[in-house]
């Protein structure tokens, strides 16, 4: 293993420290990948790359270290908090396809409130109630104060209206 204070690790010739680095890369590598795979959620080919870096920083680490598994799960802990917050700042951007349907869904929204605006206040709201609110003629005749066969007589009247709107470009 490596010695325990930065000016040591000068002293070992070239081919004894690749193999020292070479056997703690061995020792230590499935334990820090199990901490960020199972311990964070890492996916497994950002855990392999998260063991890696955490022993090149081992290895451009100037400070004496004592309890090398330590440090460097230690490490791994804080590499894998790092990367999971970096994913959370990270937003996906929609597609062509995605931001044309919003583009039509928003227009759509924009003509139906355009529209709605056209028809008298009961109409709209025996509208609201019939299809917004789940209310069957009974309950929207209830609700407004008036018999079954008139709020039958607004919600048709409001449809109407509205499909003569849309379709013709009428407003009557």
């Amino acid at each position: 293993m490596f010695p325990y204070h930065a000016g040591a690790r000068e002293e070992l010739s070239s081919s004894s420290r690749a193999s020292e680095v070479e056997a703690l890369y061995r020792e230590h590598r499935t334990l820090l990948y199990f901490v960020a795979k199972r311990k964070f959620g890492v996916p497994s080919h950002d855990s392999e790359a998260l063991v890696q870096d955490v022993f090149l920083a081992y290895l451009q680490c100037d400070v004496p270290i004592r309890n090398i598994r330590a440090w460097l799960v230690a490490a791994m802990c804080n590499a894998s908090r790092h990367y999971l917050r970096r994913q959370d700042r990270y937003v996906e951007l929609p597609s062509e396809e995605e931001l044309r349907l919003v583009v039509e869904t928003g227009t759509h929204l924009m003509l139906a409130g355009r529209l709605l605006s056209t028809i008298p206040a009961k109409e709209r709201e025996a509208l609201r109630l019939r299809f917004f609110e789940g209310l069957d003629h009974k309950e929207l005749a209830a609700a407004l104060d008036t018999t079954e066969r008139y709020a039958q007589k607004l919600v048709m009247k409001a449809l109407s209206k509205l499909r003569r709107w849309f379709i013709d470009g009428e407003r009557k």
